[in-house]
């Protein structure tokens, strides 16, 4: 299933494959490509909100200016055109304010995952969750755990820690592997 995403500059394809997730991320400055096992995912999740400081300087900036052209110019001529560089300050402000970015960001080794808030971010999360736990899934099934019985605890142990399955949902992958990953979508 391949999703798109699109805001202002900045646009995200996720590509859900079978055997990992094939990212790309693009803005003016250049895009980044990831293939990446679903394992590798962040349990955690952060949203971030950015913001173009350069609306906020030039508002500012201007905004200052008008104010002191405005006074200055009122004094010497008894006129308000100076006030007209603070109109053009006060709208930068309004643009900083309401132009912003907003992103949900999972650490993917050294990498960021970077799933941008709009109408489609909470399918694309729930996407990537349910993959990511179908791909645990299947680790828990893998030859390499089933031999190694400790390794397989500790594993089944972290994962339960960290609230990705619950113990029911363990010993029913430990079971029945083939039926746990089926019900996966």
């Amino acid at each position: 299933m391949r999703l798109q995403q699109r805001q202002f500059f900045t646009a995200t394809t996720f590509d859900f494959g079978p055997d990992g997730l094939r990212y790309v991320f693009k803005t003016p400055r250049g895009a980044k490509q990831l293939a990446i096992d679903y394992a590798d995912i962040g349990l955690t999740a952060r949203r971030v909100v950015e913001r173009h400081n350069a609306y906020f300087y030039a508002g500012c900036v201007l905004l200052g200016l008008g104010f002191f052209f405005g006074v200055y110019v009122h004094a010497a001529e008894q006129g308000l055109s100076g006030f007209s560089y603070a109109l053009w300050g006060a709208l930068f402000l309004v643009a900083y304010v309401v132009q912003r970015e907003a992103f949900i960001i999972f650490a993917v080794g050294g990498d960021p995952l970077i799933v941008l808030a709009d109408k489609r971010a909470p399918q694309i999360v729930a996407l990537i969750e349910s993959h990511r736990k179908q791909r645990f899934v299947e680790l828990l099934a893998s030859p390499e755990l089933k031999a190694d019985a400790t390794k397989r605890q500790e594993f089944a142990a972290w994962l339960i820690e960290h609230g990705v399955f619950t113990a029911a949902e363990i010993a029913a992958a430990a079971a029945n592997p083939g039926v746990a990953s089926a019900s996966q979508p």
